[in-house]
């Protein structure tokens, strides 16, 4: 006699056991891969960093072993149009773009949201210190490279998030310059380092808990951002600049 074999068909209980193991195992993953795009960000943003840091030390070189800080009430030079030459071949110090920025991919943070407008994604420390390490409440507008505890002195990390873009609409008008944008993206007050959320110019919780950030020395690090926040931890040493 001839065998028939015999098949047999899943079960609508066994299906749904199947459906509910690939959605457990998709919500395992989903984690990893959204923490795994992160770090890929982080890391192009700390590679921003390092370009700045290499252009900022070219300037200095340059210009006496002097770089600029905040960029002041007049017309002068701010740390994007001082570093700016060193990564874009088209830029120059004495005729910059006047394309606000918006071609210039290494002072973008790929961590910022989709929807910001805003083209320069990084603040610098334009805070000033008398000699006793006292918050002066003015610009510190230039600094001496060669001033004290440059592998220490944080120069630049992430600039604030600016719901609705209220900031950005006030900075990127129509009589505006490359110049005048780039005074948006200094910290010179204290409320710019530990401020409420309507005047602080930092982002301490860029990546995680806590922010990329230049140092002077041109190295580039990850730091916590409640260090971020303690204005003492700004403190330059170098009292040599205007």
């Amino acid at each position: 006699m001839a065998h028939r074999s015999i098949r047999h068909a899943f079960t609508l209980i066994e299906i749904l056991i199947v459906i509910a193991i690939i959605a457990v195992l998709i919500s395992m993953l989903l984690p990893a891969i959204a923490g795994g795009r992160e770090s890929a960000r982080k890391l192009a943003c700390l590679s921003n960093q390092r370009q700045i840091g290499m252009a900022l030390m070219f300037y200095a070189d340059e210009f006496d072993q002097w770089i600029p800080r905040a960029a002041g009430q007049v017309p002068d030079v701010s740390w994007a149009m001082a570093t700016r030459p060193y990564l874009d071949n088209r830029a120059t110090w004495e005729e910059p773009l006047g394309d606000w920025y918006s071609e210039a991919p290494y002072f973008h943070d790929p961590s910022r949201a989709p929807d910001d407008l805003h083209q320069l994604h990084y603040v610098n420390n334009g805070l000033r210190f008398d000699d006793q390490g006292r918050f002066r409440g003015e610009r510190q507008m230039w600094r001496s490279f060669k001033g004290p505890f440059p592998s220490t002195t944080m120069y630049l990390t992430a600039y604030a998030e600016d719901p609705n873009n209220v900031y950005y609409r006030r900075a990127y008008h129509r009589n505006a310059t490359d110049f005048s944008i780039s005074q948006l993206y200094d910290m010179f007050q204290r409320r710019h380092v530990d401020g409420n959320d309507n005047s602080i110019r930092q982002l301490p919780t860029r990546h995680g808990n806590g922010a990329n950030v230049l140092y002077l020395d041109g190295h580039a690090a990850s730091r916590l951002g409640a260090d971020l926040l303690e204005i003492k931890n700004w403190i330059d040493h170098d009292y040599s600049g205007s």
